[in-house]
């Protein structure tokens, strides 16, 4: 691939990576699950509030034996219990909005909730459609209890798009008002120290790390003051038929009860191990660094090397969003720009597939007609000559011709001449290809070919030399198959000449031929000429001479003029390779 090309699809990937990253939400639900690995590789938060829950649960209603819902006296005497023990703040999730109990009961309750004074009521954001009407409220305590309630706290939980509870939102003004979150009125010593437009993270501890305590045995005192003493305790639902349970990412099976999520986001308000995303345009700017990055760093490199540079950049990134998790809370987003450097990768892979294999079609079908199979590879192999353009090259040029042709033509059917010409070219041009030469042009009987491009040789004179003589013997052979046949013999006549010359793809964008051009390609077809003159078949110049005068023995003529050559030149008369070569 051209560099202009390649400087110019580098911007093109990147933007076309980013676009279909950012407009298709591929990474939502597996974005989410990566978050819950970081946390379960870095270790969960500790359960370290001074929390208890007391769970309304089966061996409560075991031990109670009154059917679910229980007479609100029960609850007051919990209450009650629950403040002598010392509890510093009662959590009471179980919401009190609905009639139907008894004047005595609710006098109860709202005596309890009065006594104690340190008891924090739920609240629910309820949506409902009533004749053809949507109705958005908030379901409040009733009247007589939110009096003696020490506050009043929304309990709604945000479900992610997998179903997960993962974060909570400190404070809800939609509808005008603003309602806090109920385990914020639990711990409302965190609440001006976090942004209450913003969702809360929470940072989950462990299933299973609080302290609980069945309902039962706060309700007959049987329970040890010490569980409540200056805690915080959380009384709700912790039976599955309440189908108050939420998958979270501590227990993705069979999800968490409320209560227990509420302890939880206590929990974090406690530590203060709060979980920060970093916002969105940061991430865009990730998404945008790495797709430049990426494209610039795949679209240079093979699929191999490319393969093992995007592994590499996903371990490293994933490292640094993993350090500034465990560091310092801070989640950024890794299943995006991991996609991102995965999909630079594999644009890179298929643009570069897509021209490499149109360049390697417009090299076979440029070279296939001018050298061999085996070296039609070496230029693709080799990535180097893939690019069609002229340029300057010392190459060994080589011609020949049939001596008398015009006159043995004029003696012989035109079909025999075509099939004498295919035989001798086919032999001849083999011979070309066995030695790595390119095969330039047939000019009638005359057969033009150059050796040292389009792939470089370092020993591009001695290939042609050796060529020649080849092809002194392989004529032998095709006279003698000739004599077998009755026909006359032929005689041809060959010249090398070594020189610099113009190598490339010239024309017309209609019709382009790769060939050479220079004053070295009329001096070797002067020197095929006195072949003849010298009565000889094989001339070499003195440039070539110079350069294989040790593998050849040869007969120096005397200087001879040629036409387009002011001075004039000397050649040698092949004879044969050396002894012992």
């Amino acid at each position: 691939m051209k560099k202009k090309q390649k400087w110019i699809l580098v911007p093109l990937l990147a933007l076309a990576s980013l676009a279909l990253v950012v407009i298709f939400p591929f990474s939502g639900i597996s974005e989410l699950k990566s978050r819950d690995l970081r946390a379960s590789l870095a270790g969960l938060n500790e359960a370290s509030a001074p929390l208890t829950i007391v769970t309304i649960d089966d061996e409560s209603f075991e031990k109670i034996n009154i059917r679910w819902p229980w007479p609100r006296q029960i609850l007051a005497e919990s209450i009650i219990n629950l403040k002598d023990a010392g509890a510093s703040v009662i959590g009471l999730d179980i919401m009190l909005g609905d009639g139907g109990y008894t004047a005595d009961e609710d006098r109860a309750l709202a005596s309890a909730l009065n006594y104690a004074g340190n008891v924090v009521l739920p609240e629910k954001r309820d949506v409902r459609e009533s004749g053809g009407y949507v109705i958005d409220y908030f379901d409040r305590p009733l009247p007589l209890f939110a009096e003696g309630a020490q506050a009043i706290g929304y309990v709604n939980l945000i479900i992610d798009r997998d179903n997960f509870v993962r974060r909570v939102l400190p404070a809800d003004s939609s509808l005008g008002e603003s309602h806090e979150a109920f385990s914020f009125k639990l711990y409302p010593q965190a609440a001006p120290l976090l942004n209450v437009d913003r969702t809360l993270l929470i940072n989950y501890a462990p299933a299973g790390s609080f302290t609980t305590v069945p309902f039962h045995k706060v309700l007959d005192g049987s329970a040890d003051p010490e569980l409540f003493r200056d805690r915080i305790v959380l009384v709700g639902a912790w039976f599955k038929e309440s189908h108050d349970r939420s998958l979270t990412p501590v227990e993705s099976s069979t999800g968490l009860y409320g209560i227990e999520i509420h302890a939880n986001i206590v929990n974090t308000l406690y530590t203060g191990r709060y979980l920060r995303e970093i916002p969105g345009m940061v991430n865009l700017l990730i998404l945008l660094l790495l797709s430049a990055a990426g494209s610039l760093a795949f679209i240079h490199l093979r699929p191999l090397a490319g393969l093992i540079t995007a592994a590499a950049a996903v371990v490293l990134f994933s490292f640094l969003a993993f350090f500034l998790y465990t560091s310092m809370g801070t989640i950024v987003d890794i299943f995006n720009p991991l996609l991102i450097i995965f999909i630079t990768w594999l644009g890179a892979v298929l643009y570069n597939y897509l021209i490499v294999e149109r360049e390697k079609a417009h090299v076979r079908r440029t070279f296939s007609r001018y050298v061999s199979a085996e070296v039609v590879n070496n230029i693709l192999d080799s990535g180097n000559a893939i690019e069609l353009g002229g340029e300057l090259r010392e190459v060994a040029i080589f011609f020949s011709d049939i001596c008398g042709f015009t006159s043995m033509s004029e003696k012989m059917p035109p079909d025999e001449i075509v099939e004498m010409l295919n035989e001798y070219f086919t032999d001849m041009t083999d011979i070309i290809f066995q030695y790595g030469g390119t095969l330039n042009k047939y000019i009638g009987d005359a057969i033009m070919a150059i050796y040292g491009a389009p792939v470089a040789m370092v020993d591009a004179s001695e290939r042609a030399l050796k060529a020649c003589l080849d092809m002194r013997s392989r004529l032998e052979r095709f006279n003698r198959d000739r004599a077998e046949k009755g026909k006359p013999p032929i005689r041809i006549g060959m010249g090398i000449h070594s020189g610099k010359v113009l190598v490339g793809n010239i024309g017309s964008p209609r019709q382009m031929e790769y060939t050479v051009i220079g004053d070295a390609v009329n001096v070797c077809s002067r020197i095929e000429g006195l072949t003849r003159d010298f009565e000889t078949d094989l001339l070499i110049s003195d440039e070539l001479f110079q350069k294989v005068g040790h593998l050849v023995e040869v007969e120096t003529m005397a200087p001879v003029a040629v036409k387009g050559k002011s001075d004039k030149i000397i050649v040698h008369k092949v004879t044969g390779l050396k002894e012992g070569i």
